[in-house]
């Protein structure tokens, strides 16, 4: 990304299932970040670098044209959500990397 802004998106949960508020949050394991969904009924709005509530933030990172965009976590810099280049393999949290696809494109 040259010159690539940061986009605040609104805090509302990925679903809600049976009731329950789900939102995308990242948790380090054996010193790998995973992705995962957590329920969460407490207020998201007042997040700040002090909080364990960090692990629910997310920057998305949007290209000039504003066609592809990135999505680096906030608790960890540096790792992002990111594909296999193969179908049906899982969602990672990675450090950019050229095995990975990091970036995604918008489609309307």
């Amino acid at each position: 990304y040259i010159n690539s802004r940061v986009a605040l998106c609104d805090v509302s949960p990925m679903s809600k299932t049976r009731g329950l508020f789900l939102f995308l949050s990242s948790f380090l394991k054996r010193g790998l970040l995973h992705p995962s969904t957590q329920e969460w009924n407490n207020n998201l709005n007042d997040i700040s670098s002090a909080t364990k509530q960090l692990r629910f933030v997310f920057f998305k990172k949007v290209s000039d044209m504003g066609s592809t965009f990135e999505f680096e976590s906030a608790n960890h810099r540096g790792w992002y959500i990111s594909t296999s280049k193969k179908n049906r393999q899982t969602v990672e949290m990675e450090v950019k990397e050229k095995n990975r696809i990091t970036v995604f494109t918008v489609s309307m």
